[in-house]
C-alpha cells in the first residue's frame, strides 16, 4: 500500500492518495492489480475503469435502482430494502456488469443478465432495516480474462468489528449530494472510516443493533453513500484482497455532519449467504484482531468487553427483564445460540427450553415463583477451570455440550 501526499506551492492543499496492491493469485477480492483512491476533503471521485470488477447495477426496466456485489458468475448480494416493493416485478429486473458507466452500453465488456430469483432475508424488518440483505440469482455471466469481472471476498463468519477509524471504501452510482437528486452515470468511490458502534453518531443515524449493523463515514461529514448507492459494497482491504465488510443500508441524509451511513454487517450473514447459493462461497482467512476475551469468577458470571455488551443488550433486550442469579451463563448461551443459527432461533422460545446456572434448582424455583419465564430444561456446569476464555472458543465449547439437546432452529 503506497501513500502519496501532494502539497501545493501557493497554498497548503493536502490530498492523500492511497494505492492498494492486491494479490492476483487469489480467487476473489482482486479486480485490478493496483487500485488508487484519493481521500479528498469533500465527496468522492470517479473510479478507474475495472477497478471494482464485482460491482454491478441492479436495474428495473433497464434503469438503475441499487448496487450489488458479485459473489459468483450467477449470484450477487444486495440490500433487501432494494427489493421490498418490486418482488412482484421480477421479470423487469436485471443486473448490468462489466462497466463503470450507466449511460454507455456500447462498451464491449458490458453484460446484462435477467434475474432468475431474488431472496430477501426472512427476518428483514422494514422499519428498522435490520437484516437488510438479499441474494440475487441471474443467468450466468461470461467470465474470462477479457470480461474484466471479478468476485468480492466474504469476511470471516462473525469476525470482530473493524477498529474505529479503519479506512473503508464505498462505491456506487448514487446521488452525489442529497440536494442534487440525479444519479451519477460514472461509478464513484470514496474513503470513509468505521465508527464506534457505541457512538452517539451511530445511534442518531438509525443503527439499532451492532451485531448485524455498523456505521461508517467521516467526523467532518461530506463523504457518504446516498440514494442510489443502496445495496452496494463497503469494502475493507485485508491480506491483499478486498473483503465485503458491509452493504449500504440506510442513514440520515447524505454526508451530514454527525450522521454516518448505516451498513449491514456481512460477517453476521455468512450462513444466510451460503444457504442461498448453489454451492458455498469461500470466505477468506483474515488477520483481523483476535476475538474478545471473557473472564469467569464466582462473584460475577461474565466480565465482557464493550462489543460483547453491545451484542448482549441490543440483540437480546428481553434478557434484561429476567432476574438472573449470580453465576448464571444465560447471556453467553443466548449469544452462542444466536450466532450459531444465524439469527434463526427465536430467543423467547430458546429461553423456555434452556437455563444454565451454577445453582439450577435455586434459579429454577426463583423463576417459577416470580413467573418470569417457563422453564422446561435446566443444565448445570461450571467454568471455574477457565480464567480466560475467548469468545469463539467458549461458543464452540458450549455448542459441543448443549447443541444436540437444546439449540435447535425455530423451536416449537
Amino acid at each position: 500500500m503506497l501513500l502519496t501526499i501532494y502539497v501545493g506551492l501557493c497554498c497548503i492543499n493536502l490530498i492523500y492518495t492511497t494505492t492498494y496492491t492486491c494479490d492476483p493469485s487469489i480467487s476473489c477480492g482482486c479486480s485490478s492489480l493496483f487500485t488508487t483512491v484519493t481521500s479528498r476533503i469533500v465527496g468522492g471521485e470517479a473510479a478507474a475503469d475495472y477497478a471494482w470488477g464485482w460491482m454491478v447495477s441492479l436495474q428495473q426496466s433497464d434503469k438503475h435502482i441499487c448496487g450489488a456485489s458479485l459473489l459468483t458468475s450467477e449470484y450477487a448480494v444486495t440490500a433487501a430494502h432494494c427489493l421490498e416493493d418490486i418482488m412482484d416485478s421480477l421479470s423487469e429486473l436485471s443486473i448490468l456488469a462489466g462497466t463503470n458507466y450507466l449511460d454507455n452500453e456500447a462498451i464491449p465488456t458490458i453484460q446484462r443478465r435477467p434475474l432468475i430469483s431474488a431472496i430477501m432475508h426472512p427476518k428483514y424488518d422494514k422499519s428498522s432495516t435490520l437484516n437488510d440483505i438479499a441474494i440475487l440469482k441471474f443467468s450466468p455471466l461470461t467470465i474470462s480474462s477479457d470480461s474484466k469481472l471479478a468476485f468480492i471476498c466474504l469476511p470471516k463468519q462473525y469476525e470482530e468489528p473493524f477498529q474505529t477509524n479503519t479506512d473503508l471504501i464505498a462505491i456506487g452510482w448514487g446521488f452525489k449530494s442529497q440536494y442534487i437528486r440525479v444519479l451519477s452515470n460514472t461509478l464513484q468511490q470514496v474513503t470513509v472510516q468505521a465508527f464506534s458502534s457505541g457512538s452517539a453518531a451511530c445511534q442518531q443515524s438509525g443503527m439499532v443493533n451492532s451485531f448485524v449493523q455498523f456505521c461508517a463515514g467521516t467526523i467532518a461529514g461530506g463523504k457518504d453513500g446516498c440514494l442510489g448507492d443502496s445495496g452496494g459494497p463497503l469494502m475493507a482491504f485485508v491480506n491483499r484482497r478486498w473483503v465485503l465488510a458491509g452493504i449500504a443500508s440506510n442513514g440520515k441524509g447524505c454526508g451530514q455532519v454527525g450522521y454516518p451511513g448505516v451498513y449491514t454487517r456481512v460477517s453476521a450473514f455468512i450462513p444466510f449467504i451460503n444457504s442461498n447459493v448453489d454451492f458455498p462461497v469461500t470466505e477468506p482467512i483474515t488477520d483481523s484482531s483476535p476475538p474478545s476475551t471473557t473472564e469467569y469468577n464466582n462473584n460475577q458470571s461474565i466480565q465482557k468487553k464493550s462489543w460483547f455488551n453491545d451484542v448482549y443488550h441490543e440483540a437480546f433486550p428481553t434478557i434484561n427483564e429476567l432476574r438472573m442469579k449470580s453465576g448464571t451463563l444465560i447471556n453467553i448461551v443466548a449469544y452462542a445460540g444466536y450466532i450459531i443459527d444465524d439469527m434463526e432461533m427465536e430467543l423467547e422460545e430458546m429461553l423456555k427450553k434452556l437455563i444454565i446456572a451454577e445453582n439450577p434448582v435455586q434459579l429454577l424455583q426463583q423463576l417459577i415463583d416470580d413467573q418470569t419465564i417457563e422453564v422446561n430444561k435446566v443444565i448445570s456446569f461450571v467454568f471455574d477451570h477457565m480464567s480466560q476464555i475467548q469468545n469463539e472458543a467458549m461458543i464452540q465449547y458450549l455448542a459441543s455440550v448443549i447443541a444436540d439437546a437444546c439449540l435447535k432452529k425455530k423451536l416449537d
